[in-house]
């Protein structure tokens, strides 16, 4: 298990934590047994790599999509291109969903002052 699907481990169980919810809780919610999600936050097993239910776990924890997709390994965009500066796409996949869609105005009013 690399060290960032740790990361999506240990931010799916403290969302879980935050709101109260048991292991049976989360897993009720996502349609998993709970002895599932004690596999994933205990490392015995990879978290699904199932969209589907990945959508419905980060949408009831309220968690980034992108992030914890990333995290466990799933590559939800073309390697960046030679020019594009790596910390500036690191940047922008951590950003969450809001922070993305505020800077969109601004990235296309840019876009349209540069040429191609």
């Amino acid at each position: 298990m690399t060290t960032r699907t740790t990361d999506a481990l240990v931010r799916i169980k403290a969302a879980r934590i935050a709101r109260g919810w048991t292991q049976p809780d989360l897993g009720e919610r996502i349609g998993l047994t709970a002895s599932r999600i004690s596999r994933w936050e205990t490392g015995a097993e990879d978290p699904p790599h199932d969209p589907e239910i990945i959508n419905t776990l980060v949408r009831e924890l309220g968690l980034s999509a992108d992030r914890v997709l990333r995290e466990i390994g799933y590559r939800l965009y073309p390697p960046p291109a030679a020019d594009l500066p790596t910390e500036l796409l690191e940047r922008l996949l951590d950003m969450g969903d809001e922070e993305r869609q505020a800077l969109l105005p601004i990235v296309r009013a840019m876009s349209r002052r540069s040429p191609r």
